[in-house]
């Protein structure tokens, strides 16, 4: 029979901790023979008294404990030995992950959740929520918590790099959706991964098209008219030049544009003051008879503005093309960053200098600032040489 073990203070020679105390590998941490010191001899002997305590619990508990769960509780100390933990330390953390588990929604869920969230922003934000969907399919069955970088990283991967760099934004979307509603306890996955850095060439439209463009609006569309007075010649965007009434945001008085905050991209309202040929543009529109109540844009929008370019022999429209070509024009002519910055709705200037800067020469922003609108309805658009 193994000799009891005393747990009785013994004297050290160490002066700061004059009192030591033996643990047998039965109170050990991890099995182990341990020395704890005490700088007094109450201490000790208070520490000594509590392991008797746990030494009788022990005892009574190992005395009923079968032998195959003695056998397994000893192959899990030497399991957990090489990290240092203690067995109820790595219990604890098993029991943890495994209610994260239990609580968490499945990968599928959790984007489906985030679409039925995110309902009410622009179409173009829910077809990427879509597209996402489908896309990440593979996935849906899995805890939300289980679901590792590299897992997204794989099916992100086989799309071009802005599309892999939209896909990851929806995730990350997701996941912080999911973290804040505590709908999966855990890290958000895609903060380890690197987006894509994308090459972006800043198409824009050519003076040639930019009059082409008004030219056939007033000859087979004038409703279109101010659609792209407004893209062009003050970069609103198109999704906002449709939430557009003419009583309620455009303000003749003062010439500018109210794009709401409810309406604007950014959830931030802003006031985009006219540039004067904008402002010569629509006194032409509304002395040729042009409507000026209700919706800016026409009803049939897409459809309109389809065969519009069409008949401007417009083949390849490139995305956000007006924007991008007012952008690149007001800062080559006008060079006033903080002003384009405040019509644009940016932030900082960083977006200016990254996509539009030197975009355009000074000679061909300076046409492009003299496309004045022609004297009568029916005149051809032109600009100065």
């Amino acid at each position: 029979m193994p000799r009891r073990a005393s747990l009785e203070p013994k004297r050290t020679t160490d002066p700061d901790f004059p009192w030591l105390v033996n643990l047998p590998p039965s109170l050990g941490a991890n099995g182990r023979r341990e020395r704890r010191y005490f700088k007094t001899r109450s201490q000790a002997s208070e520490f000594c008294r509590q392991q008797r305590i746990r030494l009788e619990n022990y005892g009574t508990a190992s005395s009923i404990l079968p032998a195959g769960k003695t056998e397994e509780a000893l192959a899990a100390f030497e399991k957990v030995k090489p990290t240092g933990a203690s067995l109820v330390e790595a219990v604890e953390f098993f029991v943890e992950s495994f209610k994260r588990r239990a609580s968490s929604v499945t990968f599928g869920e959790l984007m489906q959740r985030t679409a039925d969230a995110k309902s009410k922003l622009s179409a173009p934000y829910k077809a990427q929520i879509r597209q996402a969907l489908s896309r990440f399919s593979p996935l849906n069955d899995r805890a939300a918590v289980e679901v590792t970088a590299a897992e997204i990283d794989e099916i992100a991967n086989g799309a071009a790099a802005s599309r892999r760099n939209g896909l990851l934004r929806i995730v990350r979307a997701a996941y912080n959706l999911g973290i804040s509603k505590e709908w999966c306890r855990c890290d958000n996955p895609v903060r380890r991964l690197d987006f894509t850095k994308e090459k972006r060439n800043t198409t824009v439209l050519s003076n040639e098209q930019v009059s082409a463009l008004l030219e056939a609006c007033i000859e087979t569309d004038f409703a279109l008219v101010p659609y792209f007075l407004f893209t062009i010649f003050a970069g609103v965007r198109p999704e906002e030049v449709v939430r557009l009434g003419w009583e309620e945001h455009v303000d003749f008085d003062e010439n500018h544009i109210v794009i709401a905050d409810q309406h604007s991209k950014t959830k931030q309202r802003r006031i985009v003051d006219m540039e004067d040929l904008l402002i010569r543009w629509l006194s032409y529109y509304r002395a040729s008879g042009g409507n000026t109540s209700g919706a800016v844009a026409p009803r049939n929008l897409r459809r309109r503005l389809r065969l519009v370019r069409q008949q401007a022999g417009i083949v390849d429209w490139p995305a956000d093309a007006p924007r991008r070509t007012f952008a690149s024009c007001h800062l080559a002519f006008f060079n006033k960053v903080d002003r384009l910055c405040l019509l644009l709705g940016h932030k900082s200037p960083t977006m200016l200098w990254e996509h539009y800067y030197k975009a355009v020469t000074k000679k061909r922003a300076a046409q492009f600032w003299g496309i004045e609108p022609p004297k009568s309805r029916r005149n051809i658009v032109s600009f100065a040489a």
